[in-house]
């Protein structure tokens, strides 16, 4: 899913805390494994305002780019 939008679920407080901060996700398998929808990953949040925490986190979907350009400037990847 390369160069793609993903939307994921995870704990509330990880994905609050990752709005404006530089957000990862990283496999829970081999370390070049693509993502697919339905797979549990690891989701990183580094901000400086906030403690960087590490969540596990499932991948909901592919967010169609039509949806993205819809999105406000400062939630949009």
């Amino acid at each position: 899913m390369t160069g793609q939008t993903l939307e994921v679920s995870a704990d509330e407080g990880c994905l609050q805390a990752g709005i404006g901060a530089g957000n990862a996700l990283r496999p829970l398998g081999p370390e070049n494994a693509n993502f697919c929808v339905g797979d549990e990953v690891t989701f990183d949040v580094v901000s400086p305002s906030v403690i960087a925490r590490t969540c596990r986190a499932e991948i909901i979907r592919v967010v169609p780019e039509d949806e993205v350009a819809g999105l406000p400037n400062r939630v949009r990847p």
